[in-house]
């Protein structure tokens, strides 16, 4: 998946003028500083899986490149470090998802960077990086997205209903007097959560859920009734 050409671009324009020719692109992220955004890229040899380096840089013309040692590399040491470190996803492949899904799946109880592993889930979430799109490259099964635990304002989302882009929660937050909320959002919470309606207890925090969930898929039908309808069809032709 490549969110942002530019770095994409940038990245192997550099690779290409340099030694570095033979090397492909494995992830790039993107830190803002000062009003710029830096750029943290790393590449392996197509010739040889144990040659890596790492490239940063803010455009083709002002760069550096740095070896990486195989045996040094880890995505705890790496990719959730620097995640808990202001800096976001900003070109992954599917097939390096895979590869560090299937990391993750087995060093689930020694993982240190636990923001940054909360991080980098919450970007496959909003990304729609799942188990089944991983699943059609067809290298195995891997599901790692019960580590994730969401969170808004304190509470920890513990369920979720998903109609077309829109969506709503229910949240959990202990030690609190109001210790479940639902809200309204969308799948890829691009404006955030909206519409909280609180409750003390668990029984009625979940009747409002499901009155919420089947409010917005009662919507959603009344407008893909509305667009398929017959008389419109025909108006629009």
């Amino acid at each position: 998946m490549m969110s942002n050409p530019y770095s994409y671009n940038i990245c192997s324009q550099i690779l290409s003028d340099t030694d570095y020719n033979s090397y492909q692109i494995s992830y790039i992220l993107a830190k803002k500083e000062n009003n710029t955004i830096q750029y943290q890229a790393y590449a392996v040899s197509k010739d040889d899986p144990e040659e890596m380096i790492c490239v940063i840089f803010n455009n083709e013309d002002s760069y550096e490149l740095h070896s990486v040692a195989a045996w040094d590399f880890n995505v705890d040491s790496y990719l959730l470090d620097d995640l808990e470190n202001d800096f976001m996803i900003d070109y992954m492949p599917l097939e390096e998802h895979y590869n560090f899904w299937c990391t993750i799946d087995e060093w689930r109880d020694e993982i240190d960077h636990h923001d940054g592993l909360q991080n980098y889930l919450s970007y496959c979430h909003m990304n729609g990086i799942s188990k089944h799109e991983i699943g059609l490259l067809q290298l195995g099964e891997v599901d790692i997205m019960d580590l994730y635990q969401e969170k808004n304002a304190g509470y920890t989302i513990i369920a979720e209903m998903k109609c077309g882009e829109k969506a709503i929660v229910l949240g959990r937050r202990k030690n609190n007097p109001e210790r479940f909320v639902t809200w309204q959002t969308y799948v890829d919470r691009r404006r955030g959560f909206d519409v909280g309606h609180y409750f003390s207890d668990f029984t009625h925090a979940y009747d409002d859920f499901e009155k919420r969930s089947h409010a917005m898929m009662d919507n959603e039908l009344n407008e893909m009734k509305y667009k398929c309808h017959p008389k419109k069809m025909e108006q629009e032709r």
